[in-house]
């Protein structure tokens, strides 16, 4: 199967070849290249705002400073400018992980690094290479709101309050808060809404955690296996602005091969979420040009996923509507039990007290068939 057809590069944004060029540095199997002539203005300031928007400025600047973009002086001294501003960034958002250490540990909260700041330290030679600009952590379901409420005495805003008391906790997949100074925090459950997030063991998220070290602390990441489908799926199912820096992370985790892949794949069968995976690595290899020629490169090319996967993917890659009605359905189908089933339908359309027995019936059959 074309993974690529199939997903249509999963909705990843449009690249211009020197973009892609330039979020490529530093791979090492990659056949893409950089300008061995610095570019006319007009094509900086183009790459600018594309490197803005991606936030790769910690990439360019590299690139630039060892010598394989050729650049002028001020091309030079703009990038690295914009890559201290984005490294200072993500040092304070540090400052504040160190801080959430002490306040989660003073309330016995399990939690695990995410995205940002995970990856930058597991999966790139030096962390400035990938900056970012908010902090991501995943707690057990069991915890969530223990999570929420030690973050929100600290003074913290929670952008979209519980529809629900426990419903996140339990069906959602996480919560945003803004710290005082303006930082954001995102508090995850699982990795994704709808059927791919809901097929999630989250007991499986918290076993044999990689070990961050920075600022004098020992923090905890998710474990090798949950951090590249928790990537995959950050890479390739819609949700916020598309970039390519979960790609790279993607490809990271490609050229480094440290992944047990018997693990992923069992995790993948379990949350029943191959598709997705496998079509991050080969949109990986095929955006960033690889030459790697891994067990897990092979695993994906491979890859044949079950009729349930592609009806799954293909109701999250297509309209808004088609995304609300049949990941409503699909979404049931992904819970484990009945009982996680009847809680779901309950908490979403059949809450309301003052509503009739006919037209709760009428909510879920809308939800069902959008009539």
């Amino acid at each position: 199967m074309d993974l690529l057809i199939e997903n249509k590069i999963v909705g990843l944004p449009q690249a211009s070849a020197l973009l892609r060029s330039v979020c490529a540095h530093g791979l090492h199997t990659s056949r893409l290249s950089l300008p061995d002539e610095p570019v006319d203005d007009e094509r900086w300031l183009d790459l600018s705002v594309d490197v803005t928007g991606q936030r790769v400025w910690g990439l360019l600047a590299d690139a630039a400073f060892s010598g394989a973009f050729a650049c002028t002086d001020h091309q030079l001294e703009t990038a690295l400018s914009h890559a201290e501003i984005s490294a200072i960034g993500s040092l304070l958002l540090d400052r504040l992980l160190v801080q959430l250490d002490d306040a989660f540990a003073a309330e016995g909260v399990d939690y695990r690094v995410y995205k940002g700041a995970a990856n930058a330290r597991l999966l790139y030679p030096r962390p400035a290479l990938r900056t970012y600009s908010d902090v991501d952590l995943v707690v057990p379901g069991a915890q969530f709101d223990l999570a929420a409420a030690v973050l929100e005495s600290l003074d913290a805003r929670r952008q979209n309050p519980d529809p629900r008391p426990g419903f996140v906790a339990r069906f959602g997949k996480s919560a945003a808060f803004t710290m005082p100074g303006g930082w954001e925090v995102d508090v995850h459950r699982v990795f994704h809404t709808g059927p791919f997030g809901m097929g999630i063991d989250s007991k499986d998220l918290l076993v044999d955690p990689q070990v961050l070290v920075f600022a004098g602390r020992r923090l905890r990441a998710l474990n090798r296996e949950a951090q590249l489908i928790g990537t995959a799926m950050h890479a390739v199912l819609p949700g916020d602005q598309r970039r390519l820096v979960p790609l790279r992370d993607v490809a990271q985790i490609v050229e480094n091969d440290e992944v047990d892949l018997d693990r992923a794949v069992d995790f993948c069968r379990r949350w029943r979420c191959g598709i997705v995976v496998a079509a991050a690595v080969v949109a990986a290899v095929d955006v960033f040009a690889l030459d790697a020629d891994t067990d897990l490169v092979r695993w994906a090319g491979a890859y044949q996923p079950t009729n349930q996967e592609r009806r799954w993917l293909d109701t999250a890659l297509g309209d808004h509507r088609r995304q609300i009605l049949g990941g409503y359905a699909q979404t049931l189908e992904a819970l484990p039990s009945w009982t996680d089933r009847a809680g779901y339908v309950r908490a979403t359309v059949w809450h309301d007290n003052r509503a009739s027995w006919p037209q709760r019936v009428r909510r879920v059959r809308r939800r069902l068939t959008g009539r």
